[in-house]
């Protein structure tokens, strides 16, 4: 209801499914929402097909009160600071699948038979459909003989340079996999382009940040 309510867009839902997808400290969460929104209107104008952009509901900025709230976005590495206060950018739910979901999924189900062996009595794709993100890379991990020493949110260089060398184990695996249709390729090159024209720029386009929708077209976060 809060984020719901006293909508900054203009555009009009009979019913909205939000999810909470941007936590930022500073100033920079204002920045992105007003550039989201623009890149919104952009690709609409551009009349480009076959991608979009997520609808930005609404902008906060919260005062953390709950010292357990507090605790639990300091783990997961948001440092709040003294202040206690946030940026929140609600956007509107995109049903579908992130590309990094997609990559592992597809490294998995090449290495069905070591899954086979290490879990004789579960079907594999009954077994995807459970899974979160966390559940995926954890199994990705496990299959690939990765022993990970640092968590994800730990952002010192050691750990940056262990996860750039697990990305590139399931990189080198799932390339040239089909993940993505010619179709969703070309709409996503022709989107970023468009962007760049108009002098936005991603600066951030992992493939958790791509999604492809239950029309099996692209969204860009």
């Amino acid at each position: 209801d809060y984020f719901s309510k006293n909508s900054e867009d203009d555009e009009e839902d009979d019913k909205i499914a939000i999810k909470l997808l941007k936590i930022y400290v500073g100033t920079e969460g204002r920045h992105e929402y007003e550039m989201q929104k623009r890149a919104r209107q952009i690709l609409k104008v551009e009349k480009v097909k076959g991608v979009s952009i997520p609808k930005p509901c609404n902008f906060r900025e919260l005062i953390i009160e709950n010292d357990d709230v507090l605790k639990h976005l300091e783990s997961i590495g948001i440092n709040v600071g003294s202040a206690r206060i946030v940026e929140i950018i609600s956007m509107d739910l995109i049903r579908g699948q992130d590309l990094a979901t997609i990559m592992y999924e597809e490294y998995i189900r090449q290495h069905a038979s070591e899954f086979k062996q290490a879990y004789p009595e579960i079907e594999l794709e009954e077994y995807l459909k459970q899974l979160n993100i966390d559940g995926l890379i954890n199994l990705f991990h496990r299959l690939a003989g990765l022993k990970p020493k640092y968590g994800n949110y730990d952002d010192s260089p050691q750990a940056t340079n262990e996860r750039n060398k697990i990305s590139k184990i399931l990189l080198e695996s799932v390339a040239y996999q089909g993940l993505l249709t010619k179709k969703q390729a070309d709409a996503l090159h022709q989107a970023i382009e468009v962007l760049h024209r108009h002098g936005l720029y991603h600066r951030d386009p992992h493939p958790r940040n791509i999604m492809i929708d239950e029309n099996d077209e692209v969204v860009i976060v």
